[in-house]
């Protein structure tokens, strides 16, 4: 970016945030030096269902806010009546949780965000939370990606946020397709938040793929302000499930370059957020 789309950028990143500082420092780089997940924190849990799904998908995205409500669990057993597919961010480890023991006989892939090096001293406790797939049906060929970490977070340049993505297989009657989760950071501008998704725009592939998101775009949602990610899937040829998106919904997409039947936002009230439901064909549009 040359310094005057650069300066438009981080007037942008005010505007949305209504932050009355930056500290300029921060932004000598988009991108710090990445350092690995612990692997065994990553939890893998394998259901009992054998089945094939059909040619349609229900499904949902949801940032669960580390469930902090009392009223998640419920809302999550409620979504599992009428969904295959689960796309999940900010949910606290199963392992540490009881939020999903109604999934026994679901696939579960969940991957820690750790939010910051744990041997950098921050200034404020940030729960441990991450990403999940829980799937009705098996799931396969799963990877972990760790993104890029953006230099502007709100604790200081010395505590990077570490996010990651998963991407995961389901077998249709219409051949592979694939499921994304991924949860992008808050606290940057926009052109650093499309460079912490472009592991996951590389990886996109051509055949049916749905990805479930909470892209933190804040800048669509103040005076319409472009918001590169979204523009750079819509170029992959990658639609948006929503028409219009509401106050508790606006950073969450389900973007598919398959057809989409139909979608809604659910007023639940288990979490900050809004899930976001639809229905998926498993074939190209």
């Amino acid at each position: 970016m040359n310094s005057k789309s650069d300066f438009v950028d981080h007037l942008q990143g005010i505007l949305a945030l209504g932050l009355s500082a930056i500290r300029p420092s921060t932004y000598s780089d988009n991108i710090l030096p990445d350092y690995q997940s612990p692997k065994n924190n990553s939890i893998i849990i394998r259901g009992t269902n054998t089945k094939i799904p059909p040619n349609m998908l229900e499904v949902v995205t949801w940032n669960v806010f580390e469930g902090r409500k009392p009223s998640l669990k419920k809302d999550l057993e409620q979504l599992a009546e009428q969904h295959d597919v689960l796309l999940l961010q900010e949910l606290p480890s199963p392992n540490d949780s009881d939020l999903l023991d109604k999934f026994s006989d679901w696939d579960i892939v969940y991957a820690p965000d750790f939010f910051y090096d744990p041997n950098v001293k921050r200034k404020q406790k940030c729960e441990h939370s991450g990403n999940a797939i829980v799937s009705r049906y098996s799931l396969h060929g799963v990877e972990i990606l760790n993104l890029p970490k953006v230099t502007w977070d709100f604790h200081g340049p010395d505590s990077p946020v570490n996010r990651n993505a998963i991407l995961a297989s389901i077998d249709t009657l219409s051949g592979p397709l694939d499921l994304w989760n991924a949860h992008l950071e808050i606290y940057c501008r926009p052109h650093s938040r499309l460079l912490q998704a472009k592991p996951i725009l590389d990886r996109l592939s051509k055949h049916p793929t749905i990805l479930g998101m909470d892209t933190n775009a804040v800048y669509s949602l103040v005076h319409n302000l472009f918001e590169p990610v979204l523009g750079a899937l819509e170029k992959k040829g990658f639609e948006d499930s929503l028409i219009v998106h509401s106050k508790k919904a606006f950073a969450d997409y389900i973007f598919t370059n398959s057809l989409i039947y139909h979608s809604k936002i659910l007023p639940l009230q288990g979490s900050d957020h809004y899930p976001i439901s639809a229905t998926i064909s498993t074939g190209h549009r």
